[in-house]
């Protein structure tokens, strides 16, 4: 699902002047008798909204789970086989409400670290950040991964999955039923982990994973792209982008629209701070984009065809709430305490919250669908799975994701001694 799985260094610098002459060709801090800019702060609103994002993934996965045909507008076709369409389907269907659980917010993560990682180029120049993160990129994203598969291989094998009898009992969710439909091997784990995860997209013991080879190869474009970007001149910066633009829309093919949501990320340095009425239109555009579904509100919206319809706006709409941020009218909300601890563990949560929906989701599901009525088990069953799975998220981020950021860090540091 990001930036949330970043190196912890989120940008915070003023936006007034810097990036501006930067684009111009005027690399501040870095002429001859003058000192680059001290480090930035922590931007806590960037973790804030990486933390809601992590919570609309979760949402989707048990709207998915639970309440298949509330997604058919969303992904048509999704769900062929006979499943209750009753008032909370109804509900769930509703545009604009919906994009509070859609999924499209994945599109979100990949702006975000587009936004992160490009943040040494734009607090000046600093071309060996760049390259550090470059290198550490792998292990900072892979531990974590990898942990995640070794955990999602233990549980298929034995057998604490409930996903199948909630599918063919309860729900019938066509989705659900089409995990872990295989017989786990270790060998098989091991590579998934290693590799076949970052670099071929496998999502088999996790399904969220298949998120992740976009994270990494979108990593190492962002930060490639900005390491080689010409130090002066205007035309040569935008030859370098049309260059990586045409580039990334022939080798990735489908897959271009998402990589290209990390290059409009770090655009947003180069772009003013919304002010006015503009920065309520830049909300209210990337909700309406965000909240796309298919049918006839939508259906005069232009489809890009190369690329997935839902994600190609949920990317512009990504680009365009990250860009309303930048304004400060929520740095507030985002920025406080709450969901500055939220945003912390969001890729903890990403990384896990599919295990508790097929075990103690499920679980709790089948034990009481059947006594209570529809509605009462699954808001219990949404609030419980909500609160595990933000524990599991905490113990995960001190155990695994700390673990493997102090690691990452220790052994490129080590390769430069």
């Amino acid at each position: 699902m990001g930036a949330w799985w970043t190196d912890r260094l989120p940008p915070a610098i003023s936006f007034r002047v810097q990036p501006i002459l930067k684009v111009a060709g005027t690399a501040p801090g870095t002429a001859a008798g003058t000192a680059p800019p001290k480090a930035a702060g922590r931007d806590h609103t960037a973790d804030g909204l990486r933390g809601l994002a992590a919570v609309t993934v979760f949402l989707a996965h048990f709207v998915l789970t639970f309440f298949p045909r509330g997604f058919d507008r969303i992904v048509p076709g999704l769900q062929t086989s006979p499943a209750a369409d009753g008032a909370i389907e109804h509900v769930l269907r509703l545009p604009f409400i919906s994009v509070l659980w859609n999924g499209s917010s994945v599109c979100i993560f990949f702006a975000l670290s587009g936004y992160v990682l490009s943040q040494p180029y734009y607090f000046g120049n600093r071309l060996e950040a760049l390259r550090e993160r470059h290198l550490k990129r792998y292990l900072r994203l892979g531990i974590p991964i990898a942990a995640s598969v070794f955990i999602g291989y233990v549980l298929l094998k034995f057998g604490w999955f409930s996903n199948h009898a909630v599918a063919t009992t309860v729900s019938h969710s066509d989705w659900l039923n089409g995990y872990y439909a295989f017989q786990p091997g270790f060998t098989d784990a091991l590579r998934d982990a290693t590799y076949r995860v970052m670099l071929l997209g496998f999502d088999r013991y996790n399904p969220p994973l298949w998120t992740m080879k976009i994270e990494f190869i979108g990593s190492l474009i962002t930060l490639s792209f900005y390491t080689l970007m010409p130090a002066q001149g205007v035309w040569r910066k935008v030859i370098h982008y049309a260059i990586a633009v045409l580039s990334i829309g022939v080798l990735a093919n489908k897959d271009a629209i998402f990589y290209y949501a990390f290059l409009l990320g770090g655009l947003i340095w180069v772009l003013p701070k919304p002010r006015g009425a503009f920065k309520w239109l830049l909300l209210a555009g990337a909700w309406f984009l965000d909240s796309f579904q298919h049918d006839g509100l939508f259906g005069w919206m232009p489809n890009p065809v190369v690329w997935d319809e839902r994600y190609s706006y949920a990317v512009l709409a990504a680009f365009l709430i990250l860009w309303f941020l930048r304004s400060g009218a929520w740095d507030s909300f985002l920025g406080s305490s709450p969901m500055r601890v939220l945003g912390r563990v969001a890729y903890s949560i990403y990384l896990t919250h599919f295990f508790v929906l097929c075990t103690f989701s499920c679980w709790f599901c089948l034990l009481l669908q059947a006594r209570v009525p529809r509605a009462v088990w699954a808001s219990a069953d949404l609030v419980l799975s909500a609160l595990l799975i933000f524990a599991v998220g905490w113990v995960y981020e001190r155990v695994v994701d700390r673990s493997g950021m102090q690691f990452s860090q220790w052994f490129v540091r080590g390769l430069s001694a």
